[in-house]
């Protein structure tokens, strides 16, 4: 199941973690809809491996979005901590 992710989280999370995916949506998006169980799907399979996010780029994430050049939704963006 994914997590939902708030900007606040970049530094508590997706710094710490060796890989982190976020997926970046909006309420009014279909695609998003249509993708967020997909990634749900992904989360569980891969729970073990990487931390699974939601960003609404409208609610909690838009400092996230706009620092990684986010220009449409939905977007799935893949963090991998620098050894």
């Amino acid at each position: 199941m994914l997590i939902d992710f708030k900007d606040e989280d970049f530094e508590s999370k997706i710094k710490s973690e060796d890989v982190s995916v976020i997926q970046f949506s909006a309420a009014w998006c279909g695609p998003c809809k249509t993708l967020k169980p997909i990634m749900d799907k992904l989360a569980v399979e891969y729970k073990d491996k990487a931390g699974f996010y939601y960003a609404d780029i409208e609610d909690g994430g838009i400092n996230t979005g706009s620092a990684a050049g986010i220009r449409g939704v939905p977007t799935v963006i893949i963090y991998k901590k620098r050894c």
